[in-house]
């Protein structure tokens, strides 16, 4: 992954971006990936879903069942603008990575306030969509339950939630990379 990442940083919009926003589908590595992105030049990592759950006391999963759609977009809006603010006197002197949560596609006024950033660049980490199944499954057997756009379909078994899976990954990866300034094949 380090190779990756350094041929990745390499890249010239990388290169002259003061702000490099990771966006994607859940599950395809964007914290991991930003905080490898921030060890590697040696940076602050900022991770939005975490913003969020300082701020709600509660996990990103737990928010989106109590307040819905509409809540949670709210609560990312709300902490897309506070990353703007505490960035703001430090973008000046340095580079700053931040992760996404994998929802931010669907909600504009978030994505909105991250475009405002001067000289970001957004980064869509296209990961293949077996890599990202298997982490929700893997991830599902640990805590128990599915995202929320699975588990409100009712899946049976693993294969409704891949086919469920399937149709999301097909119309989230299209928005993604329409949005990005930079597509990175992972």
């Amino acid at each position: 992954m380090e190779e990756k990442i350094c041929k990745f940083l390499a890249n010239k919009k990388i290169k002259n971006a003061s702000v490099i926003v990771l966006i994607g589908v859940k599950h395809s590595g964007k914290s991991t990936i930003a905080k490898k992105i921030a060890s590697q030049l040696k940076i602050d990592a900022f991770d939005i879903d975490e913003i969020i759950e300082k701020k709600a006391q509660s996990s990103v999963r737990d928010l989106y069942k109590k307040k819905g759609k509409d809540g949670f977009f709210q609560a990312e809006f709300d902490a897309c603008e506070e990353f703007v603010k505490t960035i703001g006197f430090m973008q000046r002197f340095e580079k700053i990575v931040v992760a996404t949560g994998g929802g931010i596609c669907e909600n504009e006024k978030a994505i909105e306030v991250l475009k405002k950033i001067n000289k970001s660049v957004f980064v869509f980490l296209d990961v293949n969509e077996k890599t990202v199944i298997e982490r929700i499954l893997k991830n599902s057997q640990k805590t128990g339950s599915l995202p929320p756009y699975i588990a409100r379909k009712n899946p049976k078994d693993n294969e409704e939630v891949k086919k469920i899976f399937h149709d999301f990954f097909v119309k989230r990866r299209k928005k993604y990379k329409k949005l990005a300034n930079v597509v990175w094949k992972i």
